[in-house]
């Protein structure tokens, strides 16, 4: 038997890889105390709405789409307006060709790029500081750092695709449209010919507006996506699902 974080996970292992039973176990997400670290640790203004995407370039730049990100960003706001896109980079080291692609998109806009590993406590805070978590992701086959920004009751503006439309709709957050296309050359392990989601990006733009303009209605989205976040990924919710995994398989 396949355990699966997501039925967007479980149906790919259904129809492509196995016929053995898959069963979908969301998994348990918790977030301990944030560092002390403020907006001034990371070196970003006080007065500024903060628009934050976390990613991995070895978990592919084309899926993880934070070009999507920047041109959703550069299409919401002009230059003198007080809004900013934070980028988090793992492992920038070692695609300097991507990082390149990325730097170039950026130029002009007001746009800090972090780089390094953070220690996760730091890392938490640098999601507190922010206003708001956006992904505009291709595929997701769960979206644990959405979780984590609901968690800390941010509003995430994030493709209505894949995993994180599970447990992320307009009730909560704040989803993106899409269209699907499919792969005209391979990127890593997702193959030419495949298909998967390219997020709307003036929709996107108009989301980070509603957020920019509209602190107050975001801060209380952000706390509904806490309320259901705490629920959905808690570890006795967890325990209950895998107990009764267990104990079915074993009956």
């Amino acid at each position: 038997e396949f355990w699966t974080p997501s039925e967007f996970s479980a149906i790919g292992l259904r129809k492509h890889m196995t016929d053995r039973p898959v069963r979908v176990l969301r998994p348990s997400v918790t977030v301990p105390e944030p560092s002390q670290c403020d907006r001034a640790s990371f070196g970003l203004p006080e007065n500024e709405t903060l628009f934050l995407f976390t990613f991995d370039l070895s978990s592919i730049l084309e899926r993880k789409n934070p070009l999507g990100c920047i041109a959703a960003f550069k299409q919401a706001f002009q230059s003198q307006e007080q809004s900013r896109l934070v980028l988090k980079v793992n492992r920038a080291e070692s695609f300097p060709d991507q990082m390149k692609q990325i730097t170039s998109a950026t130029e002009g806009l007001r746009c800090t790029i972090i780089t390094g590993t953070l220690p996760r406590p730091d890392l938490l805070a640098l999601f507190q500081v922010c206003d708001s978590y956006v992904s505009l992701h291709r595929s997701e086959g769960f979206g644990y750092t959405l979780a984590e920004a609901m968690l800390l009751g941010k509003p995430v503006i994030a493709t209505d695709y894949s995993a994180t439309a599970e447990f992320l709709d307009d009730s909560v957050g704040l989803p993106v449209r899409y269209e699907m296309v499919q792969l005209k050359e391979s990127y890593g392990p997702y193959f030419a010919g495949a298909h998967w989601a390219e997020a709307d990006v003036v929709h996107a733009a108009q989301r980070m507006r509603w957020v920019h303009e509209h602190p107050e209605e975001a801060r209380a989205l952000g706390q509904q996506a806490k309320v259901r976040a705490t629920d959905l990924f808690s570890v006795e919710r967890f325990s209950r699902d895998l107990r009764a995994a267990l104990n079915q398989r074993t009956a």
